[in-house]
């Protein structure tokens, strides 16, 4: 692991304190990490929303089977079940390029 030094006003250091105390984690270190985790878990699933919002401009009309796919992989993930994201990300990509391929012009 590596340190950083992060400074906060004594509300926030109040908080954190706070979190610790009333929520169940072993040190601020352990609260600021879930912090870290959770915010990367936002910008995943942000990246997800954007890449299957992408994935529904290039589908080709009458494509039932992609959109049928794209929604299971939805629903898996909002199930916490599934694929790691990593390759469902690799997967959507490699559809789009399909279809993006498929394209004319």
């Amino acid at each position: 692991m590596t340190t950083i030094q992060v400074t906060l006003t004594e509300e926030l250091k109040a908080v954190v304190e706070r979190e610790v105390a009333e929520g169940g984690f072993e040190s601020p270190d352990a609260y600021l990490q879930s912090l870290v985790r959770d915010a990367e878990r936002r910008r995943e699933e942000r990246e997800l929303d954007a890449k299957l919002l992408e994935a529904l401009d290039v589908e080709e009309p009458g494509d039932s089977e992609h959109m049928a796919s794209l929604a299971v992989a939805v629903e898996e993930m909002k199930a916490g079940k599934g694929r790691p994201i990593e390759a469902m990300f690799a997967e959507m990509e490699n559809r789009l390029a399909a279809a993006k391929a498929k394209r004319p012009g």
